[in-house]
């Protein structure tokens, strides 16, 4: 008479099939980690910069035009000066990641501001182009956002 065996438990094979499974996991999870932090940090950098351009840009578009028509101004909030019809300028400014500016680099810095006005002529519209990168000490930012800005001060 054959006895029948009874399994109170798991076969050396099936444990170690289910550690090999988990251990599959967990590499492929600890490996998108750096992935994830790295987009994380490039979106809160995007984010910060998108803030500041939507600052700058609402200070130009806030700066009333000269008497008569065509003259340098300077905006109220962050002191950007627009020049004349036919001259040029460019101004860069420095913020903390808290949105405070500065006109030069401190311990806090974190992006960097460039608002270029190319020169105009005529009745044309001044046309001012923001770039905010970070970090601001880099030579090469790890990211960069711009925008165009067109103001009827003529």
């Amino acid at each position: 008479m054959k006895r029948s065996r009874q399994r109170n438990g798991f076969a050396l094979v099936e444990v170690a099939l289910a550690l090999a499974i988990a251990v599959f996991c967990l590499v492929t999870l600890m490996a998108l980690l750096p992935v994830g932090l790295n987009n994380g940090q490039t979106i809160s950098g995007e984010t910060g910069a998108n803030g500041i351009l939507n600052e700058v840009v609402a200070d130009l578009r806030a700066t009333s035009p000269t008497t008569p028509l065509g003259g340098t101004a300077i905006s109220q909030q962050f002191g950007i000066t627009i020049p004349a019809t036919g001259a040029s300028s460019q101004t860069t400014l420095y913020f903390t990641p808290q949105g405070v500016s500065s006109t030069t680099m401190t311990a806090n810095t974190r992006f960097r501001l460039t608002v270029v006005f190319p020169a105009t002529t005529g009745k044309a519209a001044s046309i001012a182009i923001a770039k905010v990168s970070w970090p601001a000490p880099a030579a090469n930012p790890s990211g960069m956002v711009e925008n165009f800005v067109g103001l009827d001060r003529n």
